[in-house]
């Protein structure tokens, strides 16, 4: 029976290891988000992003159907209302905001061509061709155009990225 319980640990272990080294994020000239190659949008469901990346841990549950996931060994986080997507985001220096899992993000998270790391500044965002950001505050840039069907947020702490999301409307 241990040998059996030491093998499901094994594969479980090995099967989130593979898709934190395969997952990549995408925002394309399309303005379109893709989650391992598959778009995502305000109608995608939960059980869509579970084919995806597995089973998420509920970090907090609100009385309006909201449902807050994290996947804590991946660094992404997932909100949905009512079983639909609303948000994906991934931590990629952790700045203290438990909305995000402290495990940082290690897959690709790209816009277009240009690959954001945890080494991003606020000025290789604020260049994107992709898509235009403006940057309010010091430490928040968002999507210029407010009608766009996907907002993009992004987090700053002393001008390094920590959070890439991307709100579905």
């Amino acid at each position: 029976m241990k040998k059996i319980a030491a093998l499901v640990v094994l594969c479980l272990a090995s099967c989130m290891l593979y898709a934190q080294a395969t997952t990549t994020i995408s925002y394309t000239a399309e303005n379109k988000v893709l989650l391992n190659k598959v778009e995502l949008s305000n109608a995608t469901t939960l059980s869509e992003i579970k084919e995806i990346l597995g089973e998420p841990e509920v970090y907090k549950e609100y009385p309006t159907g909201k449902v807050n996931y994290h996947y804590n060994d991946l660094g992404i986080a997932v909100h949905t209302v009512n079983d639909q997507l609303l948000f994906l985001g991934v931590n990629l220096n952790w700045d203290g905001d438990e909305n995000f899992p402290q495990q940082p993000y290690e897959g690709a998270v790209l816009f277009d061509e240009v690959k954001v790391d945890a080494q991003t500044t606020r000025e290789t965002i604020t260049t994107l061709e992709v898509v235009a950001i403006v940057c309010p505050l010091p430490d928040i840039c968002i999507t210029k155009d407010r009608e766009a069907t996907t907002a993009i947020l992004i987090g700053f702490k002393d001008n390094i990225i920590s959070q890439v999301g991307f709100e579905f409307h």
